[in-house]
């Protein structure tokens, strides 16, 4: 069933290519807050992105799209010739013309790696590490004798991408490069995106060594180029769940309740004083009563008005709940600017 998956992303990597090329960009902004939507927890307003922020994400998708179109070069997959295709017909694709148009036993100045090359291939085992590590490794490798040599050859390659991603990663949260909001975001989401990495490097290394190839009916699985369209794809999804995944809302620090808490209290004692000031004028007080006296009339009305009930109780506000909330904020707030005033007079 693995194969048949494995056979199916290579038929349909173009497809794929595409969709995610045109239409994830636009659709996983709008999809991600649905998706991570939570009722009872506030979200933070999002950061503007930079302009520097959107050219780095753009430039990194740019390539990635151009390395799915253009994969690391296979010969079986670039000549569309089973992987189990006979020897002749493979040395004839890999040397090109001159193997079409001489004696393929006389080609004197082939270069010492194709030689290399096509001797490997002409075991099946050699077809088989072919499918597993890709062109490069085992045309380049030439102390390789098994999967263990190869895996520790291709070591360099295959972690070089996520290594790069990692520091794009990295400099997506530096504020002096990627604008305000960087570091939040980066606070956030950075141990997200480096343990997937981590296990994205890891799971590539694993399938290369411990996944069976074997031929099954005269067919065989080019493992390398579906696991490279599969890297591909998640290196371009990553950084852009990195950039539109929420960030938590911001959390006040004590210190930043004083100016409020400070402001309230001079609001309250001007309150006081405004109070005291209209009780010694008869006509000010009087003005006062009347003013009050047809605020409450309004409130009532407003209150008993069956269509501000509906509105309110569709819109599931509870005044009960905004006064008992209201209170505790106080209370919290002034017992955190209490303990302040403490802290620094000792």
């Amino acid at each position: 069933m693995l194969q048949t998956v494995i056979a199916s992303i290579s038929q349909y990597k173009s497809i794929l290519t595409l969709i995610l090329a045109i239409i994830l960009p636009r659709v996983l902004p709008r999809l991600l807050p649905f998706v991570l939507r939570r009722r009872d927890s506030p979200r933070s307003p999002s950061e503007p992105l930079s302009l520097t922020f959107k050219v780095i994400v753009g430039l990194h998708s740019l390539y990635q799209v151009y390395r799915l179109f253009l994969p690391p070069f296979d010969l079986f997959k670039a000549h569309h010739i089973p992987l189990l295709a006979p020897q002749d017909i493979v040395r004839s694709r890999l040397l090109g013309r001159r193997a079409r148009d001489s004696d393929l036993s006389t080609l004197a100045d082939t270069h010492p790696l194709l030689e290399l090359l096509l001797q490997k291939l002409a075991k099946l085992d050699g077809r088989y590490q072919y499918s597993r590590f890709g062109h490069d490794t085992i045309l380049r490798c030439v102390w390789c004798t098994d999967s263990m040599d190869y895996l520790l050859f291709s070591l360099p390659s295959t972690m070089s991408p996520f290594i790069l991603n990692a520091v794009l990663i990295g400099v997506l949260g530096i504020e002096s490069i990627a604008g305000k909001g960087a570091a939040r975001r980066a606070k956030t989401w950075r141990s997200f995106s480096g343990w997937s990495l981590v296990l994205a490097a890891a799971a590539e290394v694993a399938t290369r060594y411990f996944w069976t190839v074997r031929a099954v009916q005269g067919e065989c699985p080019h493992l390398s180029p579906t696991i490279n369209t599969i890297r591909t794809l998640f290196l371009i999804l990553l950084p852009l769940l990195y950039t539109f995944l929420p960030l938590p809302p911001l959390s006040a620090s004590p210190q930043s309740l004083v100016p409020l808490l400070s402001n309230t209290q001079n609001t309250l004692r001007l309150s006081a004083l405004a109070r005291s000031s209209l009780s010694r004028d008869s006509r000010l007080w009087s003005l006062q009563g009347r003013l009050s006296a047809e605020q409450s009339r309004l409130e009532t009305a407003t209150r008993n008005n069956e269509q501000v009930i509906e509105a309110v109780q569709h819109a599931g506000i509870e005044q009960e709940q905004i006064r008992t909330g209201a209170q505790r904020w106080i209370t919290d707030g002034w017992s955190n600017l209490i303990k302040i005033d403490s802290d620094r007079s000792r």
